[in-house]
């Protein structure tokens, strides 16, 4: 499998992770003026030249082939959401630019964003890096009064009651000796993630003052 040499590098990384054998040989003027086009289409390098006398180019559509004929170890993810998001940071590491994403699945985009600006009706409701905002909210659940009490003065931005139970979620981290006490009252902890954390702030109350009553 030979390859020409200029612009080579992921490809042939990824030739020595996969162990497939090739032969990388110089490009000449003569070849990427005449014979590349012709056979590919395109004066663009790398260009591989398979056993069978077919030629490809452009790395990324290489690599979902060979991905395809040398499936083991994998190297694109198999999950589609992971997948996209492999190709996605590929052609930006190559092309540099703002991306737009429009999902209303955003924990499927949660890692990877840098910076986290929501608005909602105009409004700037949160504007952070996104390290800091992941787990800058966390859940308590367990009997209605306990939780009530344990958080007290606390910026609610979510609550849900059924029965004598409640789960409300507060805008905030605790600490230690906070997460000791919970567990000593029988409260549950859980981290809130992106995807919930824009919901509860943008609820129609953002100070949590009214509850979602379900029937016992």
């Amino acid at each position: 499998m030979p390859l020409g040499v200029q612009s080579d590098r992921p490809l042939r990384v990824y030739l020595r992770y996969k162990a497939i054998p090739y032969r990388r040989s110089a490009m000449t003027t003569r070849h990427f003026n005449r014979t590349v086009p012709r056979m590919t289409g395109a004066a663009q390098m790398p260009a591989v030249e398979l056993p069978d006398g077919r030629w490809m180019t452009d790395t990324t559509p290489m690599l979902a082939w060979l991905e395809s004929q040398w499936p083991e170890p994998a190297v694109i993810p198999r999950d589609p959401v992971q997948a996209f998001a492999s190709r996605l940071l590929e052609d930006y590491a190559e092309h540099p630019r703002t991306v737009v994403l429009s999902t209303h699945l955003i924990d499927e985009v949660a890692n990877l964003l840098e910076h986290v600006i929501l608005i909602d009706q105009g409004r700037i409701l949160l504007d952070r890096d996104a390290d800091e905002v992941r787990g800058s909210a966390t859940t308590i659940a367990g009997a209605r009064r306990v939780v009530d009490d344990f958080v007290a003065d606390r910026p609610v931005i979510g609550r849900e009651s059924l029965g004598g139970l409640a789960s409300v979620t507060i805008d905030g981290r605790l600490d230690q000796a906070e997460r000791i006490r919970a567990a000593e009252l029988g409260l549950e902890l859980a981290p809130v993630s992106l995807q919930q954390l824009i919901v509860h702030l943008t609820g129609t109350d953002l100070a949590g003052t009214t509850e979602q009553e379900a029937a016992a």
